[in-house]
């Protein structure tokens, strides 16, 4: 059993406050958010333009691990109900939170992420041991951040 999280990127704030409605509506009640200027990386820019923030939400939701692949499919057909041109104007990865492990959801398959099945991969963001979270060389730069870990580190218990 682990905690649902959903991670938004975006570059709108009114279309996220309706991302962020329909997925509470989808998934329940959101119980935290942390909201920070995602800058670590270009890679979204070219499709999703300048000035990206990203939002961590909360739910007070508790899934089983193995329910993580119907939920990156259904986030995925809210990014495309909202794409223009074929861009993404909202990036959402579902993953799930324990205190053992933060794993996010991905459509990109690699060697060293797991596959869910329904072509959707299970890629190990962080780990918790002793109190904190530990990075890996495959962890994603915004999750090596402060502010992310002590969020993460928090809603662990709620």
């Amino acid at each position: 059993m682990a905690k649902l999280i959903i991670c938004v990127m975006y570059s709108d704030g009114k279309l996220f406050e309706e991302v962020r409605k329909g997925l509470e509506e989808s998934f329940g009640r959101i119980v935290d958010s942390v909201t920070y200027d995602f800058n670590v990386t270009s890679y979204y820019e070219e499709e999703m333009g300048k000035g990206l923030k990203k939002t961590i939400l909360s739910f007070e939701r508790i899934i089983t691990e193995n329910k993580l692949a119907k939920i990156k499919r259904y986030t995925d057909i809210i990014e495309d109900k909202y794409r223009i041109n074929s861009k993404r104007r909202v990036n959402i990865d579902p993953g799930y939170l324990t205190e053992k492990e933060l794993v996010l959801a991905s459509n990109k398959k690699s060697a060293y992420k797991q596959d869910l099945g329904l072509n959707v991969y299970a890629h190990l963001t962080l780990k918790f041991e002793n109190g904190a979270y530990v990075t890996t060389h495959r962890t994603y730069p915004d999750f090596k951040k402060e502010e992310v870990q002590k969020f993460l580190l928090k809603n662990i218990k709620k």
